[in-house]
């Protein structure tokens, strides 16, 4: 419930409702770039933080970026007035709302906010990492997919691989076709995104790519040992039609918006062609050779 009456916040661990005018004390830890949103509207986001509470800022008014912009370079607190406190659409948390009548001056407080070293990690190291951290990677492409236009602008995939797994870094508008399959490059400032559950990378305004001569190798797949018995089919109990891993054949969760699908098992990510073709198949069937029946996956 929105609270009557406007309030001030000198730190953010204060807020712990909503309010319908506020003004709000903070450091701007992280500043996403001018983005649309599905219908067309330009939006940022961020993070906020007071030194030990963060919270998520977001304003559909893109003008007011350049000044937020402008005291993250010079690190100083900042004063939002005439904002607003609500609860966010996607996770009920608490945001910060700067809207059309919100002002951005610099707060006279000191606010220390611990500026965290821009972490080095590997494909599988994401997973962990926090929306809009900007990290670097050394990886290899694998795949770049035909530009194509979404909602939000035009877009390209590309796969990127390294020897702890693969992952979708997504190129916009003027990033488009800078990226060569079978390259190996050294990435600064991709940013961390998550698509429904799939964490991606995108590039960043301040992105740097260099490409390097090196061999991204692939960990080793254990495979199991194969065993051929002859035996009598005698019935089938059940049968069932999924799209299979090219890696390790197992299930692969397929998404309707998107052409790439992760495995259940090994989690490779792999294209999935458009073109119409057969879908692998199971039959979970009785065999008998002599005593006792047994049901084997085939």
């Amino acid at each position: 419930t929105m609270m009557s009456g406007k309030r001030s916040f000198d730190t953010l661990s204060q807020i712990d409702h909503e309010e319908g005018s506020a003004d709000v004390h903070f450091a701007i830890k992280v500043l996403s770039p001018v983005k649309k949103s599905k219908t067309g509207t330009q939006y940022f986001d961020g993070t906020a933080s007071d030194g030990t509470t963060d919270l998520r800022l977001i304003s559909f008014h893109g003008g007011l970026r350049k000044k937020l912009a402008d005291l993250k370079e010079k690190k100083k607190p900042v004063l939002i007035k005439n904002c607003s406190i609500r609860k966010s659409r996607s996770d009920d948390k608490l945001e910060i709302f700067v809207n059309k009548n919100s002002t951005v001056p610099p707060s006279p407080k000191k606010i220390k906010c611990k500026v965290e070293k821009r972490p080095e990690v590997t494909v599988a190291e994401v997973e962990n990492v926090m929306d809009y951290t900007q990290i670097d990677i050394t990886a290899k492409v694998i795949k770049v997919c035909p530009a194509r236009a979404v909602s939000t602008g035009l877009l390209q995939e590309v796969i990127l691989v390294d020897s702890t797994g693969t992952i979708v870094l997504s190129c916009w508008e003027s990033n488009i076709d800078k990226l060569e399959e079978n390259s190996t490059y050294d990435f600064k400032f991709l940013t961390v995104k998550s698509y429904r559950v799939e964490k991606t990378l995108q590039f960043s305004s301040n992105t740097i790519f260099t490409p390097i001569d090196a061999v991204v190798i692939a960990e080793s797949v254990y495979e199991e040992t194969i065993l051929l018995k002859q035996a009598e089919i005698i019935g089938v109990q059940n049968y069932t039609v999924h799209y299979c891993c090219i890696n390790c054949s197992s299930k692969v969760y397929m998404l309707s918006d998107t052409t790439f699908s992760k495995c259940s098992k090994c989690s490779i990510l792999q294209h999935r062609r458009l073109q119409a073709q057969a879908s692998p198949g199971f039959a979970r069937v009785v065999l008998m050779k002599t005593t006792p029946k047994r049901c084997v996956l085939l």
